[in-house]
Protein backbone atom coordinates (compact mmCIF):
# COMPACT_ATOMS: atom_id res chain seq x y z
CA UNK A 1 0.00 0.00 0.00
CA UNK A 2 1.44 3.35 -0.99
CA UNK A 3 0.96 5.80 1.86
CA UNK A 4 0.56 9.56 2.13
CA UNK A 5 0.87 11.10 5.58
CA UNK A 6 -0.83 14.45 6.25
CA UNK A 7 0.05 15.64 9.74
CA UNK A 8 -0.47 18.76 11.86
CA UNK A 9 -2.20 20.85 9.19
CA UNK A 10 -4.73 22.13 11.73
CA UNK A 11 -3.62 23.85 14.92
CA UNK A 12 -4.90 22.82 18.35
CA UNK A 13 -6.97 26.01 18.88
CA UNK A 14 -8.82 25.41 15.58
CA UNK A 15 -9.48 21.79 16.55
CA UNK A 16 -10.90 22.92 19.88
CA UNK A 17 -13.32 25.21 18.03
CA UNK A 18 -14.45 22.35 15.79
CA UNK A 19 -14.89 20.14 18.86
CA UNK A 20 -16.98 22.77 20.64
CA UNK A 21 -19.24 23.16 17.59
CA UNK A 22 -20.21 19.47 17.82
CA UNK A 23 -20.80 19.75 21.56
CA UNK A 24 -23.15 22.73 21.14
CA UNK A 25 -26.49 21.07 21.83
CA UNK A 26 -28.40 24.12 20.56
CA UNK A 27 -27.00 23.86 17.03
CA UNK A 28 -27.36 21.40 14.16
CA UNK A 29 -24.37 19.10 14.59
CA UNK A 30 -24.40 17.14 11.31
CA UNK A 31 -22.13 19.54 9.46
CA UNK A 32 -20.13 20.17 12.63
CA UNK A 33 -19.35 16.45 12.93
CA UNK A 34 -18.06 16.34 9.37
CA UNK A 35 -15.86 19.42 9.83
CA UNK A 36 -14.51 18.04 13.12
CA UNK A 37 -13.75 14.66 11.51
CA UNK A 38 -11.89 16.32 8.64
CA UNK A 39 -9.97 18.41 11.17
CA UNK A 40 -8.95 15.25 13.02
CA UNK A 41 -7.75 13.70 9.76
CA UNK A 42 -5.56 16.71 9.06
CA UNK A 43 -4.29 16.99 12.62
CA UNK A 44 -3.43 13.35 13.30
CA UNK A 45 -2.74 12.21 9.76
CA UNK A 46 -4.19 9.43 7.64
CA UNK A 47 -2.56 6.78 5.49
CA UNK A 48 -3.99 6.67 1.98
CA UNK A 49 -3.27 3.64 -0.16
CA UNK A 50 -4.35 1.72 -3.22
CA UNK A 51 -4.78 -1.98 -3.90
CA UNK A 52 -4.62 -3.44 -7.38
CA UNK A 53 -7.27 -6.04 -8.20
CA UNK A 54 -6.15 -8.58 -10.81
CA UNK A 55 -7.85 -11.31 -12.79
CA UNK A 56 -6.70 -14.92 -13.07
CA UNK A 57 -4.13 -13.92 -15.70
CA UNK A 58 -2.61 -11.21 -13.54
CA UNK A 59 -4.12 -8.32 -15.49
CA UNK A 60 -5.12 -5.29 -13.42
CA UNK A 61 -8.88 -4.88 -13.64
CA UNK A 62 -9.43 -2.36 -10.85
CA UNK A 63 -7.61 -0.20 -8.32
CA UNK A 64 -9.31 0.16 -4.96
CA UNK A 65 -8.74 2.66 -2.12
CA UNK A 66 -7.42 1.65 1.28
CA UNK A 67 -7.08 3.86 4.35
CA UNK A 68 -6.05 3.77 7.98
CA UNK A 69 -5.84 6.40 10.70
CA UNK A 70 -7.06 7.60 14.07
CA UNK A 71 -10.58 6.38 13.21
CA UNK A 72 -9.42 2.73 13.51
CA UNK A 73 -10.00 2.84 17.24
CA UNK A 74 -11.03 -0.81 17.47
CA UNK A 75 -7.39 -1.78 16.94
CA UNK A 76 -6.31 -0.09 20.20
CA UNK A 77 -3.62 1.75 18.27
CA UNK A 78 -4.42 5.30 19.37
CA UNK A 79 -1.59 7.69 20.11
CA UNK A 80 -1.59 9.65 23.35
CA UNK A 81 -2.55 12.78 21.40
CA UNK A 82 -5.65 11.11 19.95
CA UNK A 83 -6.59 9.69 23.36
CA UNK A 84 -6.30 13.16 24.87
CA UNK A 85 -8.48 14.64 22.13
CA UNK A 86 -11.08 11.91 22.61
CA UNK A 87 -11.19 12.64 26.35
CA UNK A 88 -11.57 16.38 25.71
CA UNK A 89 -14.34 15.64 23.20
CA UNK A 90 -16.25 13.45 25.65
CA UNK A 91 -15.91 16.12 28.35
CA UNK A 92 -17.27 18.75 25.95
CA UNK A 93 -20.21 16.52 24.99
CA UNK A 94 -21.07 15.81 28.61
CA UNK A 95 -20.94 19.53 29.39
CA UNK A 96 -23.29 20.06 26.45
CA UNK A 97 -25.72 17.54 27.94
CA UNK A 98 -25.31 14.95 25.17
CA UNK A 99 -26.84 11.67 26.33
CA UNK A 100 -24.64 9.31 24.31
CA UNK A 101 -21.09 10.63 23.67
CA UNK A 102 -19.88 7.26 22.40
CA UNK A 103 -22.47 7.36 19.58
CA UNK A 104 -21.37 10.87 18.58
CA UNK A 105 -17.71 9.78 18.60
CA UNK A 106 -18.60 6.77 16.44
CA UNK A 107 -20.30 9.11 13.94
CA UNK A 108 -17.22 11.34 13.83
CA UNK A 109 -14.97 8.32 13.23
CA UNK A 110 -17.22 7.19 10.37
CA UNK A 111 -17.05 10.64 8.76
CA UNK A 112 -13.28 10.67 9.18
CA UNK A 113 -12.95 7.33 7.39
CA UNK A 114 -15.33 8.47 4.63
CA UNK A 115 -13.32 11.64 4.06
CA UNK A 116 -10.09 9.63 3.85
CA UNK A 117 -11.68 7.16 1.42
CA UNK A 118 -12.79 10.04 -0.80
CA UNK A 119 -9.19 11.27 -0.96
CA UNK A 120 -7.86 7.77 -1.67
CA UNK A 121 -10.53 7.22 -4.32
CA UNK A 122 -9.27 10.26 -6.23
CA UNK A 123 -5.82 8.68 -6.27
CA UNK A 124 -7.34 5.43 -7.55
CA UNK A 125 -9.23 7.12 -10.37
CA UNK A 126 -6.10 8.98 -11.44
CA UNK A 127 -4.15 5.69 -11.45
CA UNK A 128 -6.89 3.92 -13.42
CA UNK A 129 -6.76 6.64 -16.06
CA UNK A 130 -2.96 6.75 -16.14
CA UNK A 131 -2.58 2.99 -16.43
CA UNK A 132 -5.50 2.52 -18.82
CA UNK A 133 -7.18 -0.02 -16.54
CA UNK A 134 -10.37 -1.49 -17.98
CA UNK A 135 -12.80 -3.78 -16.20
CA UNK A 136 -14.13 -6.97 -17.81
CA UNK A 137 -17.06 -6.46 -20.19
CA UNK A 138 -20.40 -6.51 -18.42
CA UNK A 139 -19.03 -5.47 -15.01
CA UNK A 140 -19.19 -2.14 -13.23
CA UNK A 141 -16.83 -0.59 -10.74
CA UNK A 142 -18.23 -0.78 -7.20
CA UNK A 143 -18.64 2.43 -5.23
CA UNK A 144 -15.82 2.31 -2.63
CA UNK A 145 -17.78 4.64 -0.34
CA UNK A 146 -20.87 2.44 -0.28
CA UNK A 147 -21.40 0.02 2.55
CA UNK A 148 -20.80 -3.60 1.48
CA UNK A 149 -23.86 -5.75 0.95
CA UNK A 150 -24.78 -7.97 3.85
CA UNK A 151 -22.82 -11.20 3.59
CA UNK A 152 -20.51 -9.82 0.90
CA UNK A 153 -16.79 -10.43 1.17
CA UNK A 154 -14.60 -7.33 1.34
CA UNK A 155 -11.45 -8.24 -0.60
CA UNK A 156 -9.59 -5.46 1.19
CA UNK A 157 -10.59 -6.24 4.76
CA UNK A 158 -8.04 -8.91 5.67
CA UNK A 159 -5.16 -6.93 4.17
CA UNK A 160 -6.23 -3.76 5.94
CA UNK A 161 -6.52 -5.65 9.24
CA UNK A 162 -3.04 -7.09 8.72
CA UNK A 163 -1.57 -3.64 8.07
CA UNK A 164 -3.24 -2.02 11.06
CA UNK A 165 -2.43 -4.82 13.52
CA UNK A 166 1.16 -5.14 12.35
CA UNK A 167 1.69 -1.38 12.49
CA UNK A 168 0.41 -1.40 16.07
CA UNK A 169 2.82 -4.18 17.04
CA UNK A 170 5.71 -2.49 15.23
CA UNK A 171 5.19 0.86 16.94
CA UNK A 172 4.70 -0.73 20.36
CA UNK A 173 7.94 -2.70 20.03
CA UNK A 174 9.85 0.35 18.79
CA UNK A 175 8.74 2.30 21.86
CA UNK A 176 10.29 -0.26 24.20
CA UNK A 177 13.75 0.61 25.51
CA UNK A 178 14.79 -3.06 25.62
CA UNK A 179 13.34 -6.21 24.10
CA UNK A 180 13.92 -9.81 25.12
CA UNK A 181 15.52 -12.05 22.51
CA UNK A 182 12.21 -13.65 21.55
CA UNK A 183 10.53 -10.24 21.27
CA UNK A 184 13.38 -8.86 19.15
CA UNK A 185 13.11 -11.88 16.85
CA UNK A 186 9.37 -11.32 16.59
CA UNK A 187 9.96 -7.68 15.64
CA UNK A 188 12.16 -8.86 12.77
CA UNK A 189 9.27 -10.91 11.41
CA UNK A 190 6.76 -8.10 11.96
CA UNK A 191 9.07 -5.75 10.04
CA UNK A 192 9.39 -8.26 7.20
CA UNK A 193 5.63 -8.69 7.09
CA UNK A 194 5.07 -4.93 6.80
CA UNK A 195 7.59 -4.71 3.99
CA UNK A 196 5.87 -7.63 2.24
CA UNK A 197 2.61 -5.67 2.44
CA UNK A 198 4.27 -2.70 0.77
CA UNK A 199 4.51 -0.45 3.82
CA UNK A 200 7.24 2.21 3.81
CA UNK A 201 8.72 1.91 7.30
CA UNK A 202 9.96 5.50 7.23
CA UNK A 203 6.32 6.64 7.47
CA UNK A 204 6.00 4.80 10.80
CA UNK A 205 8.84 6.63 12.49
CA UNK A 206 6.63 9.57 13.48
Amino acid sequence: MSEIQVINSVSTPELSVLRAAVADATASVYGAKIRYAEGLNLTFGVALGTVEVTDADGNIIDIRPEVSGWFDEEHANLTQAVKAEKTAFYDALKAGKHSNPSKVWADVRAYGRKHALEQAERICLASITEQGVSMPEGTERLDPLAAPAKGANDVRSIRLRMVEDLVGLYKAAKREKALATAEANCLVHVTSALIALGIDLTTLAK
